[in-house]
């Protein structure tokens, strides 16, 4: 199966955080790793903003994991800032606007927007959801269709479980 580059996309920033190591926020460490002490993470609301993010970078389409194919390709490099990484990671993901096909993925997804819209598409249903400036929702694990993103800056606060996260930037 052919695989396309991509410039775009909420996994290409879910991805590179994990495995880059973006350094935008305070990151906890785990209860007796290292000699740093646990305490709350605050998000860095200039970067919830869409200030001092870093660029995304690439990533290949992929075969099996997200996303399957790109529709709509952004003209804008996306860019993040992730905030914690423990059983969960947590980021601000911003892009121009694009549209994904996404086939069962592999987690669910915390997500509240931020800025512009994101219209996703059931494929089974056919049936579209619109969510706004300030809606909060789940995509749960599993589904399918199409994830697009609206307006001239689209940018979200995202909480996923770093485990399936990984199994998902990892699939070929």
């Amino acid at each position: 199966m052919r695989c396309n580059y991509l410039k775009v996309g909420y996994t290409t920033f879910l991805t590179l955080s994990l495995f880059v190591g973006l350094t935008a926020g305070s990151i906890a460490v785990a209860d007796g790793q290292g000699d740093k002490t646990i305490s709350p993470v605050r998000f860095n609301a200039e970067q919830i903003d869409g200030k001092n993010l870093a660029p995304a970078g690439y990533l290949q389409a992929k075969t099996r994991g997200t996303p399957r194919q790109v529709i709509k390709q952004t003209n804008k490099e996306p860019r993040a800032a992730r905030f914690f990484a423990g059983d969960i990671v947590a980021l601000v993901y911003e892009s121009g606007p694009a549209k994904l096909r996404l086939e069962n993925t592999l987690y669910d997804e915390f997500i509240q927007i931020k800025e512009g819209v994101l219209i996703l598409t059931t494929e089974a249903t056919g049936k579209s959801e619109k969510f706004v400036v300030g809606d909060t929702l789940i995509v749960p694990k599993g589904f399918t269709g199409t994830w697009e993103m609206v307006g001239k800056t689209y940018r979200e606060l995202v909480v996923v479980e770093t485990k399936t996260l990984t199994d998902d930037a990892t699939a070929e």
